[in-house]
């Protein structure tokens, strides 16, 4: 439809039309320049303003996912426009499907200490997790709450 990238999906399709009143998609969602030394672009999702526009996500291929595994998903990350809201710490989730495609229980990056540290510069956001017995699949989920904007780069989900 154009308000994602290339095999992600709009979280909530709702969204796009009750975020309408603070931009279009794109420009909640577009690309800007990724990283120092990174080269390329990075994806940027910006709440102008407002709460909860806009979120992307992208669930793993059947049975990529193995259950009792420890996963760490990481991110290139920068923050910005973000210290005044405590809950804007987080910008990173996932939730596991079982083998009915069932959604069940969230995971989140780590919150931070205090609401001014919900603003920063380039740096890899990362955490481990631990796949429940019947995960099958995981979901991965960008998202900006409000009030600002956050850019990723290098989105990645990896057994150790």
């Amino acid at each position: 439809s154009g308000n994602a990238p290339t095999n992600w999906e709009v979280r909530n399709p709702a969204i796009i039309s009750t975020c309408a009143t603070s931009g279009t998609p794109a420009q909640h969602l577009y690309l800007s320049p990724g990283p120092p030394g990174c080269g390329g672009n990075a994806l940027t999702i910006d709440a102008l303003g407002q709460w909860d526009c806009y979120a992307i996500q992208r669930a793993s291929d059947y049975n990529s996912i193995v259950g009792g595994a420890t996963y760490r998903i990481s991110a290139d990350v920068r923050a910005q426009g973000n210290a005044i809201n405590p809950n804007a710490y987080f910008v990173l989730g996932a939730q596991w499907l079982d083998a009915q495609d069932q959604f069940f229980g969230d995971v989140k990056n780590p919150k931070t200490a205090t609401a001014a540290d919900n603003d920063y510069d380039w740096k890899v956001l990362s955490f481990d997790v631990v796949a429940p017995s019947n995960a099958t699949r995981i979901l991965v989920w960008l998202t900006a709450h409000y009030p600002g904007r956050v850019d990723y780069d290098n989105v990645s989900v990896v057994k150790l």
